[in-house]
């Protein structure tokens, strides 16, 4: 189960990668690939947070939530 989104991931490494992909991720990027500050979460979470800070996340939520995209 991923620890960001809660879907259900898949761990049979086929071919190609899908949104239910398992990824190590960084929680905190600056610190790097060190213990307590790693997560296994899907591609997909992994994929929206790869370059936003949280700033731009919540800007990005707002937008959505503004719109109604949600």
């Amino acid at each position: 189960i991923c620890e960001c989104c809660s879907r259900e991931m898949d761990f049979t490494f086929k071919n190609n990668v899908n949104d239910c992909s398992p990824t190590i991720d960084k929680i905190v990027p600056s610190l790097g690939y060190v213990n307590n500050n790693i997560a296994i979460i899907c591609w997909r979470c992994n994929t929206i947070k790869k370059d936003a800070n949280l700033a731009e996340l919540k800007n990005l939520l707002n937008w959505m939530l503004h719109h109604e995209c949600v």
